[in-house]
């Protein structure tokens, strides 16, 4: 059996800009964390706790118990602040791999704009654009990827697990996975790998669900700095595809692991591509650029 640990990338309100005064969190909303076999579980968690207490001596005496959530371990301009902690993720995906656990990642870009230019790009359904919806949407995909996964790994069960919410949240969500997951089952028979819908953790009672937090960070800001040109930045570059470093190896992530882009004629982000430095959205707009510019002065244009 396989276990599965999730959290949330992003937010699901809507998007416009870095700079924007409201609208300025997350280019993209979906679930991110990690795939391990059962008999491994406890092992990676021992490690990641071993880990964290490393990075953060003094917060852990203070409480055995203390979370660093991810959003302040890999915030806009972690790796300029504090570059080593780049490194001790690259250690955390090395222990993973070697356990036979796989990074998994599901996200929606957002449609770029505020409620009402959103509301507009859906030709005024109001339904599409809240985040009940998006969240939905989201969590679909990745319960169908996460399946498959399971049936592609010797037709093994799964269990999902993600951080805990509210208790109203939390029945408003079951509700909607459980009809997802028992109504897609006949024409879908991967669908039976999910043993149950996903289960909700106190983040802080577990090790794990606190490592599947902090991928989500990290999986967050890298999609950021491939979807929003002017998140460069934020110098993520300097954190990706360094000597050693794992996090752009394709075998660390679940074959179908991607960000689905919102009406772009380019192709999905699949696995290591939303860590390459390369940018492929931008690079090449930004390439054709200098080349006027360049043109420009030679005076052929």
């Amino acid at each position: 059996m396989y276990l599965a640990y999730i959290d949330e990338i992003g937010e699901p309100g809507p998007f416009a800009s870095f700079e924007d005064k409201r609208f300025n969190t997350s280019p993209a909303f979906g679930y991110a964390g990690f795939v391990i076999p059962e008999s491994e579980a406890r092992w990676f968690g021992a490690f990641f706790t071993k880990l964290k207490r490393g990075m953060f001596p003094g917060r852990t005496e203070e409480n055995p118990l203390f979370e660093a959530k991810g959003a302040d371990v890999f915030y806009k301009n972690s790796p300029h602040d504090h570059p080593w902690r780049i490194v001790k993720y690259n250690l955390l995906m090395h222990e993973l791999k070697r356990r036979g656990g796989r990074v998994f990642f599901y996200a929606d870009e957002k449609p770029r704009g505020t409620y009402k230019q959103r509301r507009a790009m859906h030709g005024g359904d109001e339904s599409k654009i809240q985040p009940e919806y998006v969240e939905a949407a989201a969590m679909r995909e990745t319960l169908n990827r996460l399946a498959m996964y399971a049936e592609k790994q010797g037709r093994n069960n799964i269990l999902v697990m993600i951080d805990q919410v509210t208790e109203k949240t939390r029945k408003e969500r079951l509700h909607r996975m459980y009809a997802h997951v028992y109504g897609r089952s006949d024409e879908f028979p991967e669908m039976r790998r999910i043993i149950e819908p996903p289960m909700h953790i106190d983040s802080e009672l577990s090790a794990n669900i606190q490592c599947a937090d902090w991928i989500a960070a990290f999986l967050s800001r890298v999609i950021a700095y491939q979807l929003v040109k002017e998140a460069h930045a934020f110098k993520w570059e300097s954190a990706l595809e360094t000597n050693n470093n794992i996090i752009g190896d394709r075998d660390l992530y679940t074959w179908d692991s991607k960000v689905h882009l919102w009406n772009k004629s380019a192709s999905d982000l699949h696995g290591p591509q939303v860590t390459h430095q390369t940018r492929p959205l931008h690079d090449i707009s930004r390439a054709g650029e200098a080349l006027q510019k360049m043109a420009k002065k030679m005076g052929l244009c």
